[in-house]
Formats: structure tokens, C-alpha cells, sequence
């Protein structure tokens, strides 16, 4: 797998087109082939380095199995991810409407974070309605409009295609890592709780992969603590850190 990309390459407008071409080509081979060209890539300004990996998550697991490194997911990454596996089972279930499709932003539109954000928004709540759209939109203490856009073009758009990852090497003692650590506070886990809980009953695939990520969670929660300085996080009990 390639190595992150530093963002501050991306500060630079003559090497921002350049990295945001590669990374495109990297995540969806065929929306690249398709493509005039990237004119412009924006990233969460606290976000030291981007992966152009299909699965993040996949990448952040191989990266802490094998490897010393520290990591930090957020709850709307959790549900992000959500989302991309029930995707299927949410446009089967829900009644849709015929919306237009994804337009094409210009340059001036896609600096503005807000507006774009607000564009997939619409669309996506015109396609499922208000109440169905309140709970596929992330609304966690850690939610950005990033996060929100996010959740909108995951629903909306098309799956890129499978990306092989790297081997596994050998594991890394679990003690030997640095902090590895889940952003949410106790509210955020009875929200995530609750749109497993409203989700659940629509439909019996449904039903039973809602059962696997809760049990995800529940054990989630029950290896860590809950921990709320600075910010609201759970991790290894560093009383008992090996649970």
C-alpha cells in the first residue's frame, strides 16, 4: 500500500492538482479514466495526512496489527462506514424518489464547503424525505459538515471498485502500540444505539447485520473505558489495559 500524503502538499496550489489526480486514480480507477482532470482537493484542515485507500478502516487495522502506530477513529467514521455497508439494504427498504442526478460542481462551487454540503443534502433528503433522511445523517458531538456531505455522496453516489490491500506482517504486541483511541462521548454511543434500534425492524437482512454492529459496539465499549478529558473518548482501561 502507498504511504499517506503529508496535506501540507496540498497547500500548495501548483502540486494540488497534481496529488488530488493521484489519489482520485488511486480510490476510483474508472471515475479517473473518466475525469478532465482534478482541478482542486479540500481535506478537513486538521487532517495531517491522506491515504488514498477505498477502506480506511481496513488500511487503519493493517497499519495497528502490524505496525506501532497510534489511532483515532471518530463515531462518524464508525457510521460512515455504516452507511457504505447498509447502502444496499437502505435503498431496498426505504421508498425513494426520482431525483436528478449528482451535478457537476465547478470549481468556485467546490471551495465552497458549505454550499456543496448543502446541495448533496437536499438532494439526498428529497430522495428519502425529512424522517428517513434525519436518521441517515450523522448528528454525533464530533460531526462536521464534512461528515455530513459525506454520509449524502455515500448514499447518493457509486461504489468505487474492490482495492487490494497489503499483506499483514507480523502482529505487534498489543502493549507495544501507541494510544488507540474511539471519539464519542456517552451520548454519541446512545445515539449510534438508537439509529441501530430504528433501522433494525425494516427489513430482515437488515435486522440481522444491525445485530453484528451492535455487537460490535457492545464489545467496543465493554474492552474500553469512557474517558471525557479533553475531549470525550474511549480506550484501554489503563488500569487493566489488556481487558
Amino acid at each position: 500500500m502507498d504511504a499517506p500524503i503529508p496535506t501540507s502538499y496540498l497547500d500548495d496550489p501548483k502540486e494540488n492538482p497534481r496529488i488530488a489526480a493521484q489519489i482520485l486514480e488511486k480510490v476510483s480507477p474508472e471515475d479517473f479514466k473518466k475525469s478532465d482532470g482534478v482541478f482542486f482537493f479540500d481535506r478537513p484542515r486538521s487532517s495531517s495526512q491522506i491515504l488514498a485507500s477505498q477502506n480506511g478502516f481496513i488500511w487503519a487495522v493493517a497499519d495497528v496489527y502490524d505496525r506501532q502506530s497510534g489511532l483515532r477513529i471518530r463515531v462518524d467514521n464508525i457510521w460512515l462506514a455504516v452507511l457504505a455497508q447498509l447502502k444496499p439494504h437502505i435503498h431496498e427498504v426505504f421508498p425513494t424518489r426520482e431525483v436528478n442526478e449528482l451535478p457537476y460542481f465547478l470549481e468556485p462551487e467546490l471551495k465552497d464547503t458549505n454550499r456543496t454540503v448543502k446541495c448533496l443534502c437536499d438532494m439526498l433528503g428529497a430522495r428519502f424525505g425529512d424522517q428517513v433522511t434525519k436518521i441517515l445523517f450523522p448528528r454525533f458531538s464530533t460531526t462536521t459538515s464534512w461528515d455530513t456531505g459525506a454520509a449524502a455522496l455515500i448514499l447518493l453516489g457509486t461504489n468505487c471498485q474492490v482495492q487490494r490491500h497489503r499483506r499483514f506482517g507480523q502482529p505487534v504486541a498489543v502493549d507495544n502500540h501507541g494510544p488507540i483511541r474511539v471519539m464519542g462521548s456517552k451520548e454519541d454511543w446512545e445515539i449510534l444505539r438508537q439509529n441501530f434500534a430504528e433501522l433494525k425492524d425494516r427489513s430482515r437482512d437488515l435486522g440481522f447485520a444491525i445485530s453484528r454492529l451492535s455487537a460490535m459496539l457492545d464489545n467496543l465499549l465493554r474492552s474500553g473505558k469512557q474517558y471525557n478529558f479533553p475531549r470525550p473518548y474511549v480506550t484501554a482501561d489503563a488500569a487493566d489495559p489488556l481487558p
